[in-house]
C-alpha cells in the first residue's frame, strides 16, 4: 500500500494507546502523529458540551495540552480512540453502577455521532474500545476462538486489566507484534462484530462490515446488552482503523479479514 498522508490520532493515555499505535504505524508503514489527550472520553465530552459541539477538535486538544500549541494543521485524516469506561464517575455520586453507565453510554452515543467523519479536519472519527483499549489482549493469541466469548460484568470493569494480564497474549511485548499478528487480531475483532451483529463467528464483507462497524449502532447494541444482562462485550474497535484507512484498496480488507481459517 503506497499511501502517505499525515495522519492524526488522539489517543486517550500516553502508554497503552501509544505504544499500540507506534507498533501499528511502524509495521504498516503508515504516518500516524500519536497525541494523548490525558483524559477520558467523559471529560472531552464535557468540554465539548460547553462549546455545544461547536469547535475543532484540534482547538480543544491543544487547550487541555498547551505545549501542543504548534500541533500541525495539515492532516488529511484525523482519528480519535478512546475507552469507553462506562463506570467513570465523580466524586460524591449517589446514584447506582446501572444508572452510571446508561448515562455514560448515551454520552459516548452523542461523541459518535459527532465524531464522525476522518476526512474533516475540524472533527475526525471516534473509536471507542469495549470496555477499554486492553481489549485487544483479551485472549490467548492473536487469532483466539474463545473471544467469541469475552464478555466483561458491569460491577468487574475495574478489574479488568488484571483479567487481560491472566492471558497467554499479555506475556507478549508490544514490540514484538509483526504486521501478521496485528492482521490476526484484526480478523478475531471483526469476526466478534460479525457475531455480536448478527450471531455469526465469521468474516464478513468490506460493505456489510462498513454496516456492521457504524459506531452509534455498536454503542446500541452494547447499551442493550447493558440494560438486558449488565455486561458488556469485548471488542477492540482501534483496530479498525487502518481497515477504514485502506478499505479495500487494492484489495487491503480482503487480504485480511477473508484469509481462510482453521479455527
Amino acid at each position: 500500500m503506497d499511501r502517505k498522508e499525515k495522519i492524526l490520532i488522539i489517543v486517550e493515555g500516553e502508554r497503552a494507546e501509544a505504544d499500540f499505535f507506534k507498533q501499528l504505524s511502524a509495521v504498516f508503514g503508515v504516518r500516524f502523529q500519536i497525541c494523548c489527550f490525558k483524559a477520558n472520553i467523559y471529560c472531552l465530552y464535557q468540554r465539548m458540551k460547553e462549546l455545544d459541539f461547536n469547535a475543532e477538535v484540534k482547538d480543544v486538544l491543544r487547550e487541555a495540552r498547551p505545549e501542543l500549541s504548534e500541533l500541525d494543521e495539515n492532516y488529511a485524516y484525523t482519528y480519535l480512540v478512546f475507552d469507553l469506561d462506562p463506570h467513570h464517575t465523580n466524586r460524591n455520586e449517589t446514584r447506582s453502577l446501572l444508572q452510571i453507565v446508561k448515562d455514560n453510554c448515551g454520552k459516548a452515543v452523542e461523541m459518535s455521532e459527532y465524531f464522525n467523519n476522518e476526512s474533516d479536519p475540524t472533527v475526525g472519527k471516534l473509536y471507542i474500545n469495549y470496555p477499554m483499549m486492553e481489549s485487544y489482549r483479551a485472549c490467548n493469541c492473536v487469532f483466539d476462538p474463545d473471544y467469541r466469548n469475552e464478555y466483561v460484568k458491569i460491577e468487574e470493569i475495574t478489574r479488568f486489566k488484571k483479567y487481560v494480564n491472566s492471558k497467554k497474549l499479555s506475556g507478549k511485548h508490544l514490540k514484538d507484534y509483526t504486521r501478521e499478528d496485528f492482521s490476526a487480531l484484526m480478523r478475531m475483532n471483526v469476526y466478534k462484530l460479525a457475531l455480536l451483529r448478527k450471531n455469526q463467528w465469521q468474516p464478513v464483507s468490506y460493505s456489510e462490515y462498513c454496516t456492521l462497524s457504524e459506531s452509534s449502532a455498536l454503542l446500541d447494541m452494547q447499551t442493550s446488552l447493558i440494560e438486558a444482562e449488565e455486561k458488556i462485550a469485548v471488542l477492540n474497535t482501534s483496530l479498525f482503523l487502518l481497515l477504514d484507512y485502506y478499505g479495500n484498496q487494492n484489495g487491503f480488507y480482503e487480504q485480511i479479514i477473508m484469509k481462510t481459517m482453521n479455527s
